[in-house]
This record gives structure tokens, sequence and C-alpha cells, in this order.
């Protein structure tokens, strides 16, 4: 089954209630179940009130948590005790996730449910760059012990973006690289030398660049 598109989430949760029957087993391509695609507070009760586990897992080992689309729903989940700390299959925290730097305020209001206080960021979400610094010092100022993966993900390629395109992104990005020098356990920077993945999409190439080359790069743009 490919994934759910909202009117079909709907009709199912239509189909479900009025027969009241257990909605853990509609699972799509992914296998994800109905509480992924849950938009609302009212989605997410009722969707527990008919079976489905709120701490079900997905191929890769996300939990809905990782895929929140309002502040009701992040805090429906959390009030009925989804485990905030289960990490997906490469070892990720969802405070490291897409989600958490576009809603990191509201993640924040939980941070004492919290066990795990070391965070590894190991991609710069383009669509989130803008959102990263302050996301960085919510985790910071509540606790949280901040490092970089060995090798971080990012979506550009600073060597072959054309400047007209890439102008765009530069303030973000070099704001982000700010963030991470002032917020991150320092030996990430002294004793690893930091370096960043570009991925070089339409092929299996990867560049590696260090922390001060990246930056001189973005620059000097």
């Amino acid at each position: 089954m490919m994934p759910f598109t909202n009117d079909i989430f709907r009709s199912l949760m239509n189909v479900l209630k009025k027969h009241n029957v257990s909605a853990y087993e509609i699972r799509d391509s992914l296998d994800r179940t109905l509480l992924f695609y849950a938009r609302t507070q009212d989605d997410v009760e009722q969707l527990i009130d008919l079976g489905v586990d709120i701490n079900h897992q997905d191929k890769l080992g996300h939990t809905a948590l990782f895929h929140v689309s309002s502040e009701d729903v992040i805090n429906a989940l959390v009030e009925h005790g989804i485990d905030v700390d289960r990490k997906d299959n490469e070892g990720r925290h969802v405070l490291a996730t897409y989600g958490f730097f576009k809603c990191h305020d509201i993640f924040m209001r939980y941070a004492d449910r919290f066990e795990e206080k070391h965070i590894i960021i190991d991609s710069l979400y383009c669509n989130q760059l803008e959102n990263i610094p302050s996301a960085l010092k919510s985790l910071h100022d509540n606790g949280f012990r901040i490092t970089l993966c060995r090798f971080v993900e990012i979506e550009h390629d600073p060597e072959k973006e054309k400047p007209d395109n890439f102008i765009q992104y530069k303030a973000r990005y070099i704001a982000v690289l700010d963030a991470l020098k002032e917020y991150c356990y320092l030996s990430t920077f002294h004793q690893l030398h930091q370096d960043f993945i570009c991925r070089v999409y339409g092929n299996d190439k990867v560049k590696l660049f260090s922390y001060r080359d990246f930056r001189e790069l973005i620059e000097s743009m």
C-alpha cells in the first residue's frame, strides 16, 4: 500500500469508526500506521482507541513522532506516553531530525521527558536551515549535550551551485555554522577536524569538506 493521502486517511478513519475495528493492521508501503498521518489531537486519540500502537516503528525505525505535522499532534503523542527516546534504525534521535528543527519550541516544552541528553546531529536539512540555529540553542539551554556525527550531510555542493541560486542559502548556512561552533561540544571540531558530506544528487558520488573549507567556500560566493 502506498503512503496515504489526506483524503484516503479520512475515508479510512470514517470506516474504522463506523465499524469499530482495530486500525493497527492498516499499514502503508513503509509499514506506517494511520497514526503517522494524524493531523489533529482527535485523530491521535481516536486511533489509539482503535488499537494503534503508539510506539510502532516503520521500516526505517521511525515512530509517529518523527513525522509530526502540528503542535496538537506532538502534544497528544507525548501526553499519551509515546517513547520520546526511541531511536530509528540509524541510531538517530528524534531531536536530531527535520521534525524537531521545524517544531523545536514545542518539543522543548517536554524537555524533562527526554532521558537521552546527548544529541548527535548528522544532517543539515536545507528546508530547515533558518530554524537550526534557534533549535540548537534551545537544546543547549535545556541541558542537552550536542555533538556532530563524524560526517554531516548537507544538500548543496558549494563548488557546483550557481551563485545566483545559492545566494539565498548563504546567510542561512553561515548562521548554522556559527551555531554549531557555539553550541556543539568543542571536541567535535578540535579532535575530529569535522567533515561535511556533500551529496551530489543524480549519482552515488559524495564530496567531503572540512568545516573550515566549507565555510570559506560559502563566504567567498
